[in-house]
């Protein structure tokens, strides 16, 4: 493969956005997650099965047995809908008109699967890369702390499931460079 310094990306602020999930791969009702600290941060694993032959000490093969994604944004405008998102609350547990707003956090609420979106700087003719994950959950309720001088962060740790419902190949998530 050919080099090209131009396939260097040095990223400027991404733009995140949340929506409740949509069956199929729909495309969902999104709202920006506002300032972020940090950026985001996507991660995939992947555990392996080795597989190791009497006849040899090494193994010959690695066949992947699961595969888990997240992603992790810290967001810094601590609004009432940013904290129902954290702690895993359903839309209807938040009311009123801000800035005038309730929550009410509920233990025994079930569980919310939200869609997310980023877009990061990209290769493509306009430089935009839109990152799609169609079926997320939170997976660590974070520590919110009030703290004098600090920043009040809002953190983010979504895993990302399996979207059975929908057509193709992009059942995690999908890239699109543009």
């Amino acid at each position: 493969m050919a080099k090209d310094i131009d396939k260097v990306l040095i990223g400027a602020g991404s733009i995140f956005e949340i929506g409740a999930y949509v069956t199929a791969k729909g495309a969902g009702t999104l709202a920006e997650l506002g300032h972020l600290l940090e950026g985001v941060r996507f991660k995939a694993t992947v555990e392996h099965k080795l597989i190791e032959p009497d006849a040899h000490l090494a193994a010959g093969r690695a066949v992947p047995i699961k595969r888990e994604y997240t992603v992790q944004v810290k967001g810094i405008e601590a609004t009432p809908e940013l904290l129902r998102i954290a702690l895993g609350q359903p839309a209807a547990n938040l009311t009123g008109t801000p800035p005038n707003m309730t929550l009410n956090v509920d233990p025994d609420a079930v569980e919310q699967y939200h869609q997310l979106r980023w877009v990061e700087p990209g290769l493509g003719t306009t430089k935009v890369r839109t990152v799609t994950a169609w079926k997320a959950y939170l997976k660590e309720v974070p520590e919110i702390v009030a703290s004098k001088g600090d920043i009040k962060e809002v953190n983010f740790t979504f895993g990302l499931l399996y979207e059975e419902t929908g057509t193709g190949t992009d059942d995690v998530v999908r890239l699109v460079e543009t």
